[in-house]
Order: structure tokens, then sequence, then C-alpha cells
């Protein structure tokens, strides 16, 4: 288990439930040291998976995440086997149709 590797995925994560937020709320709701937040921050900045606003200094969920989610969501087989059903479903009852995936006990 890498730590670092976790450390990140617990600031995406946090901040896909709380949106923007600044390296010291981080810190103090994941208790992390300041100078591991920060370092693990500003890689994900510079590798696009976290923005920042350079006048609030607050951290945002980043554009390659969407570009990541997207490239999953197409390799799953799921919505290519799905769509012609959800096509003739949305026709059938003129409602929007929408395909989801339990994930543990999450809907995704």
């Amino acid at each position: 288990m890498v730590r670092t590797v976790i450390n990140a995925i617990r600031i995406i994560d946090r901040l896909s439930d709380r949106g923007n937020l600044g390296v010291t709320d981080i810190c103090n709701e994941l208790s992390m040291p300041k100078s591991s937040a920060h370092n693990i921050l500003e890689t994900l900045v510079r590798e696009r998976l976290l923005a920042k606003d350079r006048e609030s200094n607050k951290y945002s969920l980043g554009i390659r995440l969407v570009e990541l989610g997207n490239r999953a969501q197409a390799g799953l087989d799921i919505c290519r086997i799905a769509h012609p059903f959800l096509v003739g479903l949305n026709q059938a009852t003129d409602e929007t149709i929408h395909l989801t995936v339990l994930d543990n006990d999450e809907v995704l």
C-alpha cells in the first residue's frame, strides 16, 4: 500500500464531495501534514487532475478527471450493449433514460 497514493485519492474524493477547498481545509479534514498535502496537491495540479484558483488558492477537480471518466465509461461493454435498449425505452416512453452502475453500495 502506497500512502501517498491513498492520500491523493482521499484528496480527490474530498474535493468531489465538498467542492473547492484550500490546503488548510484539506489538511484539517483529512488529518494530513500541510507539507505532504501541498506536495500532493501541486502534483495533482501539474497532472491536471486538480485545478487551482490563483485568486482564492483553492483547489477543485480538474479536467483530466473528466477525460479519464469518459475513457472508463467508453470502455465499459455495458454501455455498448445497453445502448439500443435504452434508445428503445426512451422512444417507447418519451422519458429520459439513465444507465447506472452499482459499485459496492454507490450508484455511479
